[in-house]
Order: C-alpha cells, then structure tokens, then sequence
C-alpha cells in the first residue's frame, strides 16, 4: 500500500482537519450525514461530529472507523481517516459492504485541544448505567486526586505531588493504582479521567448513528483511533474482551498479534467500563460487533500523563488568566505534542500503519 508524502494528511487544527475531512469524502463519493454540537469551536467555527458513509446504508456487514474519542486525538485519527478515503477512491465496495467514517465524535475537544468534553468528560469512561453507584465507584482516587493537580504547577510542586503519588503506590500497590486511574472517576468534575455525571452530548450522537444507520448490520468491526499509548510509532488494537472469548478470537484472525486485551491484569490500558466500543455494543444487541481501539504509541506514560495533568491545571486551577500566554501555549503543545508528534517518522508510520489496519478490517469482513 503506498500513499504519497504523509504529511499534507495531517491537518493544523479541527476546523481544516473538518474541511479536509468533507472535501476527500464528496470527491470519494459518500454520503454525508453530519450532527452539529452547540457550542462554537475554539475559533469561532461550527462543531460537527461529521459521518461519512461509502457503499448501502442497509448493508449486513460493516467497516466503521472513528477518530477523535479523545478530542486532541483526533489529530492523528483524521489523518488516517483521510489517507484511507484518498486509497478508497480506487476501490469498489461489495454489494453488501458498507464502511461508515465517523469524524471527530469529540468535536469539542478537537477543536479546544482537550482530551476530554466541554464538561470534562472522558468519553472512554461515559458509557455507564448512572443510576447503579457500582459503576461510578472509585476506592481511592480521593486520595489520588489533591496530587494529581497540585496548586501550582512548578518544578519543584510537581515533584513533590509525584512523591505523594509514589508513597501511595507503596501503601496500595503499583497496580492498584494504576488500575484507578484507568478505570475513571466520577466525583470529581476538575480532574483527569472524569467520566462525567450524565450521558455526554458525544454519547447521544453516537446513539443517533447507531440508531439511524447500523441497525440492519449483523456484522461489524469497529476502529476507535487513538494516540499516547504503547511504543513510539508502532500500534495495537485493544480488545475490552477477554482473550478467551470468541470475539476476541474473531479479532485475532483477523489482526494476528496485533491484538490485545484490556482484561489482561498485565494489560497498560484502561479496562474502563464506560469505553465507547461497550456502547457501541449495548446499541447494537443483535449485531456481532468486533471492536477494539487502535493505539499508536507516542513517549513514555509520565510524559504523557504529565501533559494531561498540566493541562487540567491550566483550566481547572483558574490559572488562565495568571499566567503568560506563552505558558499557556507551551502546555498546549506539549500536550498536542505527547498525542500527535510533529515528528515527521511517526507520522508516516501511523498513517502507513492506519490504513493497512483499515484494509485488513476491510477485508476481514469476508471472512467473518
């Protein structure tokens, strides 16, 4: 599979990732169906999380693809979404085949270069039942929470906080906290990994496209594009199956030792209960869904969650308006930087990589 230079893929921010997004689904011929979020953009533009869709909207079997769960991830899931319609537009979709691209379901976050929601909400982590408390229990992150986002955000404050954190991971264990930190949180709405309160406007659009679209399907594989975990530039799909069901034994098939799953208690990602690929599933009851998150790796987990925690300070920590501008640029691009690399290898590679992850999906359906 080759694509010309992978740069011009990537876009600079939401509003021309959007634009370059629309303009390679009309020349490749699908139908557009688009759900418009209330709130402007960081620049004033409309937020739109944006459906493409190539081949029957009836269609049995079906290649759905999306980017943008976590916001400022979106960077790297656009282009591959992009680079995979320009390959597409060489191709003939079988009769009974339909691949849906569903551009920026965080559109929010895109746009303000966030992770999470105009409410803070980790969208992996909002897919519960908020009426059973069991799903919104956390044990200790109140312990966690105070170190994770210090008063100040100082060399010499974060490395005290970290220290706090590391005592805690003495008293409790590595993994146990690790595995509350992955899990999310649902007590506190200024913090990291906040699952939110309600169902997230991200939630209800994506069960308006189930809804609308993918009722009629008995089969289909799910890509949910991500970024900030695992080895630079190299990808796994992760599974919230455990490894011993056939689902995941479907996945493996397909993807070979790509594949990986969360259940795993040596597994570095998040098992959380409200992840996008279960609400895609609970939607689609009588359809065998085949989902799993494709992860690119970018640098080491502190670095990366060093990023986020900075970046909740910055909004949550009513620091906006004391400090410099160029403090506030220099966390915001840290924090593009740890989940989209301007490291023009990575890039090549993920784009490379992305497309022929979509293709062997592609042509998995068959098989299935």
């Amino acid at each position: 599979m080759r694509l010309n230079t992978t740069a011009r893929y990537f876009s600079r921010d939401y509003r021309h990732a959007r634009e370059y997004f629309l303009d390679m689904a009309t020349r490749t011929g699908a139908r557009i169906k688009s759900y418009e979020h209330p709130l402007p953009g960081r620049h004033g533009e409309t937020l739109s999380t944006d459906l493409a869709r190539i081949g029957k909207k009836n269609a049995q079997t079906v290649l759905l693809v999306q980017s943008g769960t976590h916001g400022i991830e979106g960077y790297c899931g656009s282009a591959i979404q992009v680079a995979f319609l320009e390959l597409l537009s060489d191709k003939t979709v079988t009769r009974d085949t339909a691949i849906y691209l569903v551009h920026g379901i965080n559109p929010f976050g895109f746009s303000w270069s966030s992770r999470c929601d105009e409410n803070n909400v980790d969208l992996n982590r909002n897919f519960i039942d908020f009426c059973d408390d069991s799903q919104t229990q956390n044990d200790i992150f109140a312990e966690l929470a105070p170190y994770l986002l210090p008063d100040e955000w100082t060399r010499k404050n974060i490395a005290e906080a970290n220290a706090r954190l590391n005592e805690l991971r003495c008293k409790y264990g590595h993994d146990v906290v690790s595995r509350s930190l992955r899990q999310g949180q649902y007590a506190y709405p200024e913090n990291i990994f906040y699952g939110g309160a309600r169902p997230s406007w991200s939630r209800r659009t994506v069960e308006r496209i189930t809804g609308e679209f993918l009722t009629c399907a008995s089969k289909i594989i799910f890509l949910d594009i991500h970024s900030g975990l695992g080895n630079y530039g190299q990808a796994v799909l992760l599974s919230v199956e455990p490894d011993t069901s056939e689902n995941f034994k479907r996945l493996q098939k397909i993807f070979g030792s790509l594949v990986r799953s969360t259940r795993n208690p040596n597994s570095a990602a998040a098992n959380a209960g409200g992840n996008i690929i279960r609400g895609y599933a609970e939607q689609l009851p009588g359809s065998m869904l085949l989902g799993a998150g494709i992860e690119f790796g970018t640098y080491d987990q502190a670095r990366v969650q060093n990023a986020l925690r900075a970046d909740a300070w910055l909004r949550y920590k009513k620091r906006v308006r004391e400090i410099s501008r160029y403090r506030q640029r220099k966390i915001k691009q840290e924090l593009l930087e740890a989940f989209c690399p301007m490291d023009q290898a990575w890039r090549d590679r993920v784009v490379t990589t992305g497309c022929k992850i979509c293709q062997t999906a592609l042509d998995g359906l068959a098989t299935l």
